[in-house]
């Protein structure tokens, strides 16, 4: 797990959907997003950030999101 211990900012628009099902949905996000981060080393996405190698950045978004690398 990547163990964040931080917190997260939920922008919410009320008055367009109910506040819970948005705040469920944005939760049910955010445990995807982590579920798709288990797909890579953690070292090789840090690694990756740390390069400002586009084309190497976009191959491991690719790979992370079960595309071709």
């Amino acid at each position: 797990m990547w163990k964040y211990d931080g917190w997260f900012g939920l922008d919410l628009f009320p008055d367009c959907e109910g506040p819970v099902e948005v705040v469920q949905e944005k939760i049910n996000n955010l445990k995807y997003l982590y579920e798709l981060l288990e797909r890579v080393d953690r070292e090789e996405c840090r690694a990756a950030m740390h390069t400002s190698d586009a084309v190497k950045i976009f191959k491991l978004k690719r790979r992370i999101l079960g595309g071709l690398a």
